[in-house]
């Protein structure tokens, strides 16, 4: 998907119905970048300073249905680092109001 931004690439995977799930890799730890991830359909947020280990966990949970969020996301907030879809989702709403 060239000449996209992982967020519209995101978009474009959910909406075309792939069974992909989406791993965010970003430099942003910004509330508002973690939000739009998963407006998009993201099914996890990774900050790229993330270690090796928060790395391998994030890819498990992702895979095994679960949303990951980085903990150092969203200016250290306590965002638990994972969630079920359904809180992730309520976690968006409450984020967009």
């Amino acid at each position: 998907m060239a000449g996209l931004n992982g967020l519209e690439a995101t978009r474009r995977i959910v909406k075309r119905g792939f069974r992909t799930r989406v791993l965010i890799l970003s430099m942003h730890a910004d509330k508002e970048y973690v939000r739009q991830a998963l407006v998009a359909g993201a099914a996890g947020y990774l900050l790229k300073n993330a270690d090796r280990w928060e790395l391998e966990m994030a890819l498990r949970a992702v895979a095994g249905g679960q949303v990951w969020l980085s903990p150092r996301s969203e200016q250290g907030s306590s965002v638990p680092t994972r969630r079920t879809a359904l809180t992730a989702a309520a976690h968006a709403d409450t984020c967009m109001s």
